[in-house]
């Protein structure tokens, strides 16, 4: 899952309905295959994500068979990885809370399950093939894994940037980081500059900022929040005010 493998698929393979045809294949990142029943999830997703747009084709189109990550993504690792796990307590999205082990250290410095993959782990402890993926997709610093499945979910459901940005701020306290309000604002630019800058599969490869540049006469898109940062806007966690400013600075409306 972490690698930059791609398989070349039959037309049938991907959809059993489908007639054989020579020239009918689809080359698919293996980012988006698992395995497993559900193996192709992650294609079928974002195959239902994408809206019918024309493929952006760049100049440096070949280089993206091997993609060096752009300086806002290497700006977000850097902060991630230097923000410190603080709390006492960790408080799991699931389960009961559990001392900090990771205390004082940064998320540069610690691998560290959350609750969710502690249990898929537990679940597929008999099935080789499952496990084996399921470390690899779990490896890594606190860090590297936090950015790495932002990234995944950013390019499968651009449009659903603040539930991904709900994941990040989650996964912080699970793993006992404790933002202040300054971290946060923070941590809100870079998000929101890794999205705007980024070649997103379920934008066709076109970057947020490009299309907002082609659609702004025709009026902005608009998005909404979810019951995650309601809450958060309830309790004081985050702030309303700046994270609509951050997201129409990215040529997105907001719902009120």
């Amino acid at each position: 899952m972490t690698n930059n493998t791609y398989y070349v698929f039959e037309i049938e393979e991907l959809y059993t309905e489908e007639p054989h045809n020579e020239l009918d294949r689809h080359i698919v990142s293996g980012e988006l295959v698992s395995c497993g029943y559900g193996k192709l999830h992650l294609f079928y997703l974002l195959t239902e994500n994408l809206d019918g747009r024309p493929y952006c084709l760049p100049d440096d189109l070949l280089s993206f068979a091997n993609p060096v990550p752009i300086q806002e993504e290497a700006d977000l690792l850097s902060f991630l990885g230097n923000l410190k796990s603080t709390a006492d307590i960790c408080k799991p999205k699931f389960g009961r809370s559990c001392p900090n082990e990771n205390k004082g250290k940064k998320l540069s410095a610690f691998s560290f399950l959350n609750s969710e993959e502690r249990f898929d782990l537990e679940y597929y402890k008999n099935r080789p093939g499952q496990l084996a993926e399921l470390k690899e997709d779990c490896s890594g610093t606190e860090a590297e894994k936090t950015l790495r499945h932002f990234k995944r979910a950013e390019n499968i459901n651009p449009s659903a940037m603040t539930k991904h940005l709900e994941y990040i701020t989650e996964e912080l306290e699970e793993a006992g980081v404790c933002l202040t309000d300054k971290q946060l604002e923070k941590l809100l630019k870079l998000v929101s500059a890794f999205h705007n800058n980024s070649r997103l599969w379920g934008l066709s490869g076109w970057k947020p900022v490009e299309l907002a540049r082609m659609t702004l006469s025709r009026g902005l898109p608009a998005i909404s929040f979810g019951p995650g940062l309601q809450k958060a806007f309830a309790d004081g966690t985050m702030k309303r005010e700046e994270l609509i400013e951050g997201i129409r600075k990215l040529g997105l409306d907001v719902i009120e």
